[in-house]
């Protein structure tokens, strides 16, 4: 998160075909599985991925235990959650 506190592992990353970009990221750890929209991450590296957004918020949002590729309402709930627009909704 962006205090550097560990919220999981990547677990996906979920690529539309239009465009062919990654949108989403499944974070998985003690508290569940999450969907966060690529838009959080700030930045990646051999220690892990950070994002914009605090360890809580993450954990608070709506849980994705599927291993399924999201549906459009988990993908719409996700991106809404954390304040983006989704870009497949454009």
């Amino acid at each position: 998160d962006k205090n550097g506190d560990e919220v999981g592992s990547v677990e996906e990353l979920y690529v539309w075909e239009e465009p062919s970009t990654v949108h989403l990221i499944k974070v998985s750890g003690a508290e569940g599985s999450f969907l966060i929209p690529v838009h959080a991450v700030t930045s990646v590296d051999e220690e892990g991925v950070k994002l914009e957004t605090a360890r809580s918020k993450v954990t608070d949002s709506p849980e994705y235990g599927s291993d399924e590729v999201p549906d459009d309402e988990a993908r719409r709930a996700a991106f809404d959650y954390f304040g983006y627009l989704d870009p497949l909704d454009l």
